[in-house]
């Protein structure tokens, strides 16, 4: 059986390898920004949900 047109053998390359070894470093020392993000919390969550009740209450539509 031969090989379809589209079959192609993948070319060495150490992308992957690489990926891996970026994923282990990101997850051992966590960039400052990110670890600041996390730890800010979820104090801005609520924002959304006090509009949406003051539209509400705007429209004139009870609980």
């Amino acid at each position: 059986m031969t090989r379809h047109l589209a079959d192609h053998e993948r070319p060495n390359s150490d992308a992957d390898r690489l990926r891996a070894y970026v994923e282990i470093e990101r997850a051992e020392k966590p960039s400052k920004a990110t670890t600041d993000l996390q730890r800010k919390g979820s104090d801005g969550a609520d924002e959304g949900r006090r509009v949406e009740e003051f539209v509400r209450i705007e429209k004139g539509r009870e609980a």
